[in-house]
C-alpha cells in the first residue's frame, strides 16, 4: 500500500481528501503542522507528500526544503495543495523554486484532480525506478459504507468525485424542502462538505462562489438563513453583510459568518455591521453549523 502524507491543519480539508485518499486505497498520515511534519518524516518514508503552504509552526515551504535537503527523502513527490490568495502563476512558479513537482489551488482543486495528479507522479516515478511499480493503487473506485456508517460529512459514493458547483446546486434545487440556506463561498471543498449536509439534514441551498454573484441572486431571492465568508473574490463578505442588511427585503435573514479571518478588521467590521453568529471555519464543523443554523430558525440564537 502506498502512503501519502497529508500536511494540512483544516479538519474539513482533511477529512474530504483523507477520506477519498482512503477510498482509492492510500494508506493517509496527516500532519496538522509544519513541525508535525518534520517530526514524522524522521520516522516515515511516504511515497507522496500533499502539503499546504500556509500551516502553524513551520510553514509549508519550510517542509519542501526540508525534504529536499534529506537524502532519504528527496526524490519523493511533493504536491502543493493551497488556498493562497496569489495567481495560478505565480503559484507554480514558487513551487518550481522550492521543488515541488504540482502546485494546486483548493479553491478549484477537487479530490478527483489531487488523485489524477498523485497517480501521475507515481507512475511517472515507477518509470524512473521499476521497483516501485508494486502497491501502486489501480483498483476500480468502490462506494464506501464505512463513510456512511461513521456520518462523515460529505460520502463520496453519492456523488461523481468530479464536483462541480453547478451539480450542487442543480441537486438543491430539485429537493423539495421547507428552509433554503445560501452559502456564499468560493472553496470547492468546503462547498462539497457543506451542501451536502445541508442537503442531507432538509435545506434546499443557493450557492455563490463570489460576493458579486451573492449580490446578484440575492436581488432574485429571499433565503432563510446566509452563511458567509469574508475573504472572497470581487466583493468580500462585509460587501455582501452591509447590502443584506440595507436591503428592506432582506435585512432580518439572519447571517452566519463562517470564515478563517476572524482576528481581522473585516470580522470587526462584520460584527458591527450585524452578522447574527461568526464561526471559525477550520473548527467548525457540518454538525455544529447545522446546530447553529436550526437556533436561528428557530429563534433561540438570536
Amino acid at each position: 500500500m502506498k502512503t501519502i502524507i497529508l500536511v494540512e491543519n483544516d479538519p474539513v480539508v482533511i477529512k474530504v481528501y483523507g477520506s477519498e485518499f482512503e477510498l482509492e486505497g492510500f494508506g493517509v498520515e496527516v500532519a496538522p503542522d509544519g513541525l508535525v511534519a518534520l517530526k514524522m518524516l524522521t520516522a516515515v518514508r511516504p511515497d507522496v507528500v500533499v502539503v499546504d503552504l500556509t500551516i502553524p509552526k513551520s510553514n509549508g515551504t519550510d517542509v519542501i526544503k526540508y525534504i529536499r535537503s534529506t537524502p532519504a527523502l528527496k526524490t519523493i513527490p511533493v504536491v502543493i495543495l493551497t488556498k493562497a490568495y496569489m495567481t495560478m502563476t505565480s503559484l507554480v512558479q514558487q513551487a518550481a523554486a522550492i521543488g515541488a513537482d504540482m502546485a494546486l489551488l483548493k479553491s478549484s482543486c477537487t479530490p478527483g484532480q489531487l488523485l489524477e495528479v498523485i497517480n501521475e507522479l507515481l507512475s511517472r516515478a515507477s518509470r524512473l525506478n521499476p521497483t516501485l511499480r508494486s502497491g501502486l493503487p489501480c483498483r476500480p473506485r468502490q462506494p464506501s459504507r464505512r463513510l456512511d456508517r461513521h456520518n462523515h460529512g460529505f460520502c463520496f459514493s453519492t456523488l461523481d468525485r468530479r464536483f462541480t458547483l453547478h451539480n450542487v446546486c442543480r441537486a438543491a434545487r430539485t429537493t423539495l424542502t421547507m428552509k433554503t440556506i445560501f452559502l456564499v463561498e468560493d472553496d470547492l471543498v468546503v462547498i462539497k462538505v457543506y451542501a451536502a449536509k445541508f442537503l442531507r439534514e432538509g435545506f434546499s441551498i443557493e450557492v455563490a462562489k463570489d460576493g458579486l454573484e451573492a449580490m446578484k441572486m440575492l436581488a432574485a431571492v429571499r433565503p432563510d438563513v446566509v452563511v458567509l465568508d469574508l475573504m472572497m473574490p470581487k466583493f468580500n463578505g462585509v460587501d455582501v453583510l452591509r447590502f443584506i442588511r440595507s436591503n428592506p427585503a432582506l435585512k432580518d435573514v439572519p447571517v452566519i459568518i463562517l470564515s478563517n479571518a476572524h482576528m481581522t478588521s473585516l470580522a470587526q467590521e462584520a460584527a458591527a455591521i450585524g452578522a447574527e453568529r461568526s464561526l471559525l471555519k477550520s473548527s467548525c464543523t457540518p454538525g455544529l453549523l447545522i446546530e447553529v443554523i436550526n437556533d436561528l430558525l428557530s429563534g433561540k440564537g438570536g
